[in-house]
């Protein structure tokens, strides 16, 4: 798949997303147009290396050292 994924592929996508992310707790960033252009970005992601992976923050422990 492309940056130029079809509107229908997204839709796809934004489903399967949103379906994963409640199953474990959680919800899409509700801000549509940031939600829309982040999983754009995943299409590129998952072209370039055959998966979609998201960016997680660095844990840090209290003392400030990051695990």
């Amino acid at each position: 798949m492309s940056d130029g994924a079809s509107d229908a592929d997204m839709d796809r996508l934004v489903r399967e997303l949103c379906h994963e992310a409640e199953a474990g707790g959680y919800h899409l960033n509700p801000d549509g147009e940031f939600t829309w252009s982040f999983i754009r970005g995943q299409f590129v992601n998952q072209e370039r290396h055959g998966y979609i992976f998201l960016p997680l923050p660095a844990r840090v422990r209290e003392s400030g050292e990051r695990l």
